[in-house]
């Protein structure tokens, strides 16, 4: 139940403060937030964000949100999977 309500929340979330693009804004809150290939913990990845980064969310699936990183320093853009748990 709690995490149908955390779906929900961060779904509504996601709809209502959408960018031009369709695209969230998101804050890691975790001190490491790992990036994975699927929304699955089985496919977790060595990459990672810190709390304080600000991601784009693409969609939700599963405990997760399909992000997009824009690093501003290498200006590499990363894309993967991120667990809700970790954003705000």
């Amino acid at each position: 139940m709690k995490a149908s309500l955390e779906r929900n929340k961060i779904n509504g979330n996601l709809q209502s403060n959408a960018n031009e693009k369709g695209m969230r804004h998101f804050t890691v809150i975790c001190p490491k937030a790992y990036f994975f290939n699927e929304p699955n913990l089985a496919f977790k990845r060595k990459g990672y964000l810190v709390g304080g980064d600000v991601i784009d969310g693409l969609k939700i699936e599963e405990g997760f949100v399909q992000v997009v990183y824009n690093d501003t320093i290498s200006r590499k853009v990363t894309k993967g999977w991120i667990e809700i748990k970790c954003l705000q």
